[in-house]
């Protein structure tokens, strides 16, 4: 009896289990071609497999489909598990399918579903070529796969873009081949293609080239009518046709110039020096010249800046010599035909001027007036005349002076110079004026008048302290006399009894009781010994 029991539970248990199953099945995706899809697949049981094209997925076939799986495990029979897979063309029809098993009983479940892609691939083989008359050819084979849902008549186009720097060259062809001018093996660009056909598009494929081009001042070499700049352009990986862009501009004045440059029939040069005469520049100016290296298709790749002055005098010497001397020589440009150099000192404190010309290119030795700070301006003199500020000594000049009995000093006007203004020529130093601006003439002439004020100011409240001194001084002198005490009439009186004192060695004092009411008033004398005491009574 017991053992049929035993049996009958078995059999129980046995009845009682499912086996394996597939809750979440995997289902069949479409997806563009070179994106990913995604396939998910959940069951029970004890073991889990993913199928690819009906053979359990090992890691060589992952690598190869570039699938990827990630799987989870709850209880160990819950099962969750992805595969995702990239979209590329041979994984176009590819059959996926997810497998459960169970060992007690042995169950196995399948579950399967496929990948359709969409769309054509990129073009194949895209190279870059450079041609001998300064163009760029680009060369490309067609897209190896099609989906299935094209026409068979189908026709491609491509479309090109060639990007240079900021500027975009976008060309439509139906063929393998295009040509775009004034692209060399020097200019920084990218190339990409993309292919079109029905309702799909390629994704691009891309081709860049990193050249790099320099330009570089070396070198200016000036005369009085030609300035030469020694120039070096250098480029990587090879030297190619450029344009040098010249523009020199003074004030709101600019003058340019283009200059091309050719390819050299050598391979191996990657650089190369060159002189530019700039020989239109006006005389009596100051240009700032930009020189611009641009490639063919005008894009700026590099440049360089400098200063070129068309004044005769180019530079100024200063060095400051004992008690108030100044050594000053003036620099003048090869060929110069000025007749000298004017040179102006400027002190920063007060703002005085003190001019000098000076004659031929020798170091000399000129006199300021005053200590101080100074700058330094030269000007051109030609046939007379001044031109400029030609040249400003780079840094201020400290002129210290010792007082002495003989000073050096120069002679000063109030004469402003002009450009008609003669001037004396001397095979030395002749100081010619020392010249104060509207400007420094204010600031001598109002200390003066402040002064002037404040001094009268001052005087005048002198005197009045001193009347003040002697009022006073007189008034206590007065105070401390001893005169004879008068006693006046008043018409309220009947008879004024004077009294003198004949003791000089006595003090008086003195009583009065006086009304005008009274008529007659008395007097009665008291002597003592130290005073005399004189009353006045009323008698009615």
């Amino acid at each position: 009896m017991g053992e049929n029991k035993l049996v009958l539970l078995l059999v129980i248990v046995c009845l009682s289990v499912d086996g394996a199953v597939i809750t979440v099945p995997p289902v069949p995706v479409t997806a563009p071609i070179y994106t990913t899809a995604t396939f998910t697949c959940k069951g029970v049981g004890d073991i889990f497999n993913w199928h690819v094209q009906s053979v359990v997925l090992m890691d060589s076939i992952a690598q190869q489909r570039e699938i990827t799986v990630t799987t989870t495990k709850n209880n160990n029979t819950n099962f969750s598990s992805v595969l995702t897979v990239n979209a590329i063309p041979i994984n176009d029809g590819l059959g996926i399918g997810c497998e459960m098993i169970t060992l007690l009983p042995f169950n196995r479940v399948i579950s399967s579903s496929e990948l359709t892609i969409r769309g054509i691939s990129s073009v194949r083989d895209l190279f870059i070529n450079f041609s001998s008359n300064n163009s760029l050819i680009i060369t490309w084979s067609p897209p190896a796969y099609f989906s299935n849902d094209i026409p068979i008549d189908f026709s491609v186009s491509y479309k090109i873009h060639v990007t240079v720097g900021d500027e975009e060259n976008t060309i439509k062809t139906n063929t393998n081949l295009v040509e775009v001018h004034n692209i060399t093996q020097c200019d920084t660009f990218s190339v990409s293609v993309t292919a079109h056909v029905s309702q799909y598009t390629s994704i691009n494929e891309t081709k860049e080239n990193y050249g790099n081009c320099s330009i570089k001042i070396q070198e200016i070499f000036q005369t009085f009518d030609e300035s030469i700049i020694l120039l070096k352009i250098k480029c990587s990986p090879l030297l190619c046709n450029k344009i040098i862009l010249v523009e020199a501009s003074y004030n709101d004045n600019v003058y340019s110039e283009n200059i091309q440059l050719f390819e050299k029939s050598s391979n191996d040069i990657d650089s190369l020096t060159m002189n530019y005469s700039a020989a239109n520049l006006l005389p009596f100016q100051h240009y700032q010249v930009v020189l611009k290296l641009l490639s063919l298709m005008m894009i700026t790749e590099d440049q360089d800046i400098k200063f070129i002055s068309t004044y005769n005098v180019q530079d100024l010497l200063v060095s400051t010599e004992a008690n108030g001397s100044v050594s000053v020589q003036c620099v003048f440009v090869s060929g110069s035909t000025a007749d000298g150099c004017h040179v102006a000192f400027n002190n920063t404190s007060h703002g005085r001027n003190e001019y000098f010309t000076i004659t031929g290119s020798e170091s000399t030795i000129i006199s300021l007036s005053t200590s101080g700070v100074y700058n330094v301006t030269g000007y051109d003199i030609v046939n007379g005349s001044l031109y400029g500020p030609a040249v400003q000594y780079h840094k201020l000049v400290e002129v210290v002076i010792i007082p002495s009995s003989s000073m050096a000093f120069a002679s000063s006007t109030n004469k402003w110079w002009t450009d008609n203004e003669t001037v004396m020529s001397s095979p030395s130093v002749s100081v010619q004026t020392t010249v104060l601006s509207p400007e420094s003439s204010r600031v001598q002439i109002l200390p003066i008048i402040v002064c002037s004020v404040v001094g009268a100011v001052l005087i005048f409240i002198l005197i009045i302290v001193l009347i003040t001194i002697a009022a006073f001084c007189m008034r206590r002198k007065n105070r401390n006399e001893v005169t004879e005490e008068i006693i006046d009439n008043n018409p309220a009186y009947g008879q004024v009894l004077q009294v003198q004192n004949h003791h000089s060695n006595q003090r008086s004092s003195v009583k009065i009781d006086v009304n005008p009411a009274y008529e007659t008033v008395s007097a009665a004398y008291g002597h003592k010994h130290i005073t005399d005491t004189i009353d006045y009574e009323t008698v009615l």
